[in-house]
């Protein structure tokens, strides 16, 4: 047998909308080349915590992984 289960658009496009509508409120202006990161600050695995800002002047790379 075939069965077609019809949803309510409103149930589907009503909260796609209301999350698009939030992500493009909390983006703010693009970065130009050249400008500044913004300043974080994030906790190394072993609890130390560390801040975008000690390594001013330096060249960063910030790689974000996941592992068990």
């Amino acid at each position: 047998m075939n069965y077609c289960v019809r949803v309510n658009s409103g149930v589907f496009w009503g909260p796609l909308t209301a999350l698009l509508l939030s992500v493009q409120g909390t983006m703010g202006q693009v970065p130009k080349v050249g400008d500044l990161a913004p300043d974080f600050t994030l906790q190394q695995l072993e609890g130390d915590y560390v801040s975008l800002n000690d390594f001013r002047g330096k060249v960063v790379l910030i790689n974000f992984f996941g592992f068990i």
